[in-house]
């Protein structure tokens, strides 16, 4: 699904009844303001461009997009919910109480000149990162959207971002073949210049350099 104020109500709750652990279906949620804005009262620019167009609003007014999530069923488990960067901590609590997955595309987030989002005061909920598209993040680098995301919020620790890149999102993807350096699991190696990044001694620095260095030289080797 795209977004709660671009799709319809009955057609989400269907989308939502199919889904489950293993059947994941992911949406736009949280992603602005004028979306909530939308959904609370129909108002705002977003609002103002449906109208515009001659496309319908909701029929239903919500309280929040956590709250138009619920309504249609969507608040469970299978549920992956992408950016989220204007949720509040206590909408962000909600979505982590119901096993919901988030997605944070921290590039599309400074593209945009958004606010601060709110994953620095939840410490339970940890985020996997994505690259929204080629608009935000022109080469798709996945380390862009890794320094984006410390740059954005130090709170947690190059470690964190870390593990949201990689272990974090296989498990929000169910690809339990991948996330992991280990025996059994699918590799895609990436190969760094020990010079370039000034001799890191332990994990924690080098995960340290990789949230702030730019233009990193990267050769990428796919294991099987």
């Amino acid at each position: 699904l795209h977004a709660p104020y671009s799709v319809d109500d009955s057609l989400a709750r269907k989308i939502f009844k199919l889904c489950d652990e293993e059947n994941i279906v992911s949406i736009h949620l949280g992603e602005h303001k004028e979306e909530r804005d939308f959904l609370s009262t129909g108002s705002g620019p977003l609002a103002d461009l449906f109208r515009e167009k001659g496309r319908s609003l909701k029929e239903k007014q919500y309280a929040s997009p956590v709250e138009w999530l619920r309504e249609v069923g969507g608040l469970k488990k299978g549920v992956v919910v992408v950016h989220a960067g204007d949720l509040s901590s206590s909408e962000l609590m909600t979505l982590h109480n119901h096993g919901v997955d988030v997605v944070f595309c921290p590039g599309t987030h400074l593209y945009f000149s958004r606010n601060r989002p709110s994953f620095g005061d939840v410490p339970e909920v940890l985020p996997a990162l994505g690259c929204d598209s080629m608009a935000s993040n022109k080469t798709l680098d996945p380390l862009y959207e890794l320094r984006s995301a410390y740059h954005l919020i130090p709170e947690k620790k190059p470690e964190d971002w870390w593990e949201s890149l990689t272990e974090r999102g296989a498990e929000v993807l169910r690809r339990s073949d991948l996330g992991k350096l280990e025996k059994g699991f699918l590799a895609r190696v990436l190969l760094l210049d020990n010079q370039e990044l000034g001799f890191p001694e332990d994990a924690e620095q080098l995960c340290k350099i990789l949230c702030n260095k730019e233009d990193i030289s990267v050769e990428v080797r796919a294991l099987n």
